[in-house]
């Protein structure tokens, strides 16, 4: 009642639809026929509250029976901090997937000893501001970085000259004096008179170094929320091993959970691997199980687990996200 801003007598003459938002009511009667088919029906929906503002709730339906009279039972969750810790979380995921997409990537070939640049790719030309007549009779690295990246270059010519390959983060100075983040990964490339030149492949990291600091942020804040977040929230990759927790997952799990299957957790023979098949064939639905885990100390006890897909930007599945609640009294007061 609290939740919803209403006295308990105000609350006691409401209609159910009186506590849905407009745009929901039309699933209403849908999820209403789901009840006469089945003993309970699991969903989520937008409430509204006495002052008109909305919120995300789960809703758990259920046929009961007192006293010889039918009734349905209703949990409601309100899941706003959930629904917000989804949201980062999935906000982080599309955002370091769209950091991966490659660039065009320069190429510059020249010669450690010398610093002659020997033939380079029209990217580095655009990229750099030079003309290839400017640049064939410039000194690679002294002419392209940075008083502060000159040393951090020199050294790393000299570990590639004893170990082969290595990568280096340059600001790269073009011609109008601007500077732009690269990071360049370079191998040794032997002549036929056995004479060894350096292959430079650069990416432009300039908006990735941006991207960093706003995922800290993003972090930060995100960290913040899930901290508030009494349910465990976990994320699985395909292979329904632990791959993300929360601090309330990682206190019932414990520190180690991070790379285990899930199934390890599972006390005695379960069925929920079957339950939740259709969703890792990227069935969208909210899946509802529940089962026996083992926390980090030994101790049994009974988790309602509510599982969604993830999927990347081009729709294929990467894992699942689920949140849970530890339900063991619950359960036993339900049977009692």
């Amino acid at each position: 009642m609290q939740v919803y801003g209403y006295s308990r007598e105000e609350f006691t003459g409401l209609n159910i639809k009186d506590l849905r938002a407009p745009e929901t009511l039309a699933d209403f009667e849908k999820q209403l026929e789901v009840l006469k088919n089945s003993s309970e029906s699991l969903y989520e929906t937008i409430h509204k509250r006495k002052d008109g503002s909305t919120f995300p709730v789960e809703a758990s339906i259920r046929h009961v029976e007192i006293d010889g009279e039918k009734f349905l039972q209703g949990i409601i969750r309100d899941i706003s901090e959930r629904k917000q810790a989804e949201e980062v979380l999935y906000q982080e995921k599309i955002f370091t997937d769209k950091l991966l997409n490659a660039p065009r990537d320069t190429v510059f070939l020249f010669d450690p000893i010398t610093g002659k640049p020997i033939r380079w790719n029209e990217q580095f030309v655009e990229v750099s501001g030079y003309s290839s007549d400017e640049i064939k009779n410039m000194k690679a690295p002294d002419d392209f970085y940075s008083e502060d990246d000159l040393e951090k270059a020199k050294e790393t010519i000299e570990k590639i000259f004893a170990g082969g390959q290595g990568t280096v983060e340059l600001s790269l100075i073009t011609k109008q004096g601007k500077q732009i983040q690269f990071e360049y990964t370079v191998t040794i490339v032997e002549t036929t008179n056995h004479h060894k030149l350096f292959l430079s492949i650069g990416r432009d990291i300039t908006e990735r170094k941006k991207a960093e600091v706003k995922l800290k942020e993003l972090s930060s804040r995100n960290e913040a929320i899930l901290s508030s977040v009494p349910d465990i929230i976990m994320e699985v990759d395909n292979n329904k091993v632990y791959t993300w927790a929360n601090k309330t997952g990682l206190e019932f799990f414990g520190e180690d959970v991070i790379g285990k299957e899930a199934s390890y957790y599972f006390v005695g023979e379960q069925k929920t691997y079957e339950y939740v098949h259709p969703l890792f064939k990227g069935d969208e639905n909210i899946f509802y199980v529940e089962s026996w885990q083992r926390r980090k100390n030994g101790e049994k006890r009974l988790l309602g687990w509510w599982c969604k897909v993830l999927k990347d930007t081009k729709g294929n599945v990467t894992g699942a996200l689920s949140s849970a609640q530890d339900i063991t009294e619950r359960k036993q007061a339900e049977e009692k």
